[in-house]
């Protein structure tokens, strides 16, 4: 064996046993004597990175892939030391570099994912990890980040699978039974998400992020003492912890105690005050109180939350008074918000020039009709490709949920309209008809379930059996407005209860916004939990008793029976956490007064009439 081998050999066995000084010393005098040492510059290198000198790694494992390019492990730990240096482009290429050498290096592949899922390229990052896989099966971690990127692209039951075969090679790893029970609780297998954290916790007992995620499912499942319990632990473990404070936050808010719910958030703000989610959250808490002027304030927060801003290069509407102005108010969030921010329109108009008014395709007609000062366009509105600005052109942009910021400062700010969206009048009358041949003195029409996540169809939605003392007041008529399929429920209610429900065919409220429309404001009477049904009614003016869980969203204020939203609702909330029945007995005595009401008018549905043909004006933009 040569001097420079033997001394290879010695300073390989120091950087092993993690001698770094020591292998650093005779790597650099086995380079005096052979300045081209691939293998002493390449380990050298290694070295340097393991003492936290990225830079001079560099630069060694590159002197020694230029001395022999062809050996995929230098080029792997030349990747690996420009990562630390945050070059992801010489880092990716680097990776690429040692597995277009070696097609079974398997490190080589999953480091190459890693980086690929930093850059949020997920299909790249995936196809790499099972790379790995196919080069190693056993390759635990590789697995693990293969779920996870899974998750991360909503491919759940892959990402399962890829949990639960990483879980066969290592039975007691806490971390992936934590992101085995993050994938199940996010398919809404709430009970086997909960096994999987507390599996977790049986081994990792001190992992604050575990209990957090714990917390998360109890809350999903109902589960609130439990839940309280474990975001408390996961503070106690980590009191920074702003996500566990949020969590909390949003667990005593669901459950009606919203004093201690904001006290959690200005925790959480206390700590990071940037936070997207705890802001928004405590904007939205103040409104819910009635501190407007706050709240919106802060509601801006909800774009990097829990909304898509549109990067519009327009500029921003402020609010001033403009009557050279073209404004552009843009569509935001779902058909309730837009409805109900619209109301926002008529007083916008005399601030500005002109207005053009964004809308899903689907509202269209409905909002033409409503309001003919204003250019209305679908969603999502034209753009010059060649400019990037929007057509028809405008000076101004702003979001219709920023609207209230601007004309609603106060409870006293919103206007005392019944109404302010117009059916078409013809096919109202065709509704009216209808409702008449169904031989009642009141037509009432319900919808029992809704909510844009599942915590918030949990709080708000109703099961169609709890409806039955309702559904058997015997001077009224039952018509569905629930969107989406509900044909098995009504069908049971029938079999079950005797009870019809009158349902038809060309009503879909999912896809014939301006039908459902007019479906509505031929009603005596809507009777909705809260979802968009809500809204509908409301903006026409059609009487509305709403039902609310404790904690109602933030729209609907607390301790208060009517709307400053919608003069025609009325406010029915649960006296105690869940308590539906006493809402719905508390309904079923109120109708009777309702029929004998309704008798005393001249003619059955009048109000629907009156509305058709004294519409409300609005001033001209």
């Amino acid at each position: 064996m040569t001097v420079v081998a033997k001394q290879l050999h010695m300073a390989l066995a120091h950087h092993q046993a993690g001698r770094l000084e020591e292998s650093t010393r005779l790597y650099r005098q086995i380079l005096r004597i052979d300045p081209g040492n691939a293998d002493a510059l390449h380990l050298l290198g290694v070295a340097r990175h393991q003492s936290g000198d990225a830079k001079s790694a560099v630069e060694y494992i590159r002197q020694a892939i230029s001395q022999n390019p062809a050996v995929a492990d230098f080029h792997n730990n030349l990747a690996a030391a420009y990562w630390t240096l945050g070059e992801l482009n010489a880092t990716t290429q680097s990776f690429q570099d040692a597995v277009r050498l070696d097609a079974s290096y398997a490190e080589a592949h999953f480091n190459l994912g890693v980086v690929w899922g930093q850059q949020g390229l997920l299909d790249s990052a995936i196809e790499s990890y099972q790379q790995a896989i196919q080069a190693r099966p056993d390759y635990r971690d590789a697995l693990n980040n293969l779920g996870i990127a899974f998750k991360k692209q909503g491919r759940l039951q892959e990402a399962i699978a890829a949990y639960e075969q990483a879980m066969q090679l290592d039975p007691n790893s806490a971390d992936i039974l934590n992101n085995l029970g993050n994938a199940l609780d996010e398919l809404e297998q709430t009970e086997s998400a909960i096994d999987a954290f507390q599996r977790s916790i049986q081994l990792d007992p001190n992992c604050a992020e575990t209990h957090n995620n714990l917390g998360n499912s109890l809350k999903h499942s109902g589960q609130y003492t439990e839940a309280f319990a474990a975001y408390r632990r996961a503070l106690s473990l980590k009191s920074d912890y702003v996500t566990a404070w949020n969590n909390l936050g949003t667990a005593y808010q669901e459950t009606g105690d919203i004093k201690s719910a904001m006290e959690c958030y200005r925790q959480a703000l206390e700590i990071a005050p940037n936070h997207a989610e705890a802001n928004l959250k405590h904007a939205l808490g103040l409104l819910l109180l009635g501190d407007l002027g706050h709240g919106w304030a802060n509601h801006d927060w909800r774009w990097q939350s829990q909304a898509t801003p549109r990067n519009l290069s327009e500029p921003k509407w402020d609010g001033r008074p403009d009557e050279k102005c073209r404004l552009l108010v843009y569509a935001e969030q779902g058909i309730g918000d837009e409805v109900m921010f619209a109301s926002c329109i008529p007083d916008v108009l005399p601030l500005v020039g002109e207005c053009v008014l964004e809308c899903d395709p689907r509202l269209r007609a409905l909002f033409a009709r409503s309001f003919p000062n204003v250019q209305i366009v679908s969603r999502p509105i034209s753009r010059n490709p060649s400019t990037g600005k929007v057509e028809p052109s405008v000076d101004a942009q702003i979001p219709i949920g920023s609207l209230p910021h601007i004309t609603r400062h106060n409870i006293e700010s919103f206007p005392k309209q019944t109404s302010y969206l117009i059916p078409d009048p013809v096919r109202v009358e065709a509704w009216r008809k209808r409702f008449q041949n169904l031989g009642k003195p009141i037509v009432i029409g319900i919808s029992w379930r809704g909510g844009h996540d599942r915590d918030a169809r949990r709080l708000r939605s109703t099961e169609l059996n709890q409806w039955i003392p309702v559904l058997k007041f015997p001077d009224a008529a039952f018509v569905n407005l629930q969107y989406g399929e509900c044909e098995a429920e009504l069908l049971r209610l029938r079999q079950q209860h005797g009870i019809d429900i009158h349902d038809w065919t060309d009503a879909d409220p999912l896809t014939d916004l301006d039908g459902f429309c007019a479906q509505v404001a031929a009603l005596d009477l809507v009777i909705s939990i809260d979802n968009s049904t809500v809204h509908m009614a409301g903006a026409l003016g059609t009487p509305t008793w709403v039902l609310l869980p404790l904690s109602p969203d933030w729209r609907w204020m607390l301790d208060r029976n009517d709307s400053v939203w919608y003069p025609s609702l009325r406010l029915f909330r649960q006296p105690v956490f869940g308590d539906w029945q006493s809402l719905f007995n508390e309904v079923h005595d109120q109708l009777p007064k309702l029929v004998s009401e309704v008798n005393a008018q001249p003619t059955a549905h009048s109000k629907v009439s009156k509305q058709i043909q004294t519409p409300t004006q609005y001033p001209e933009g």
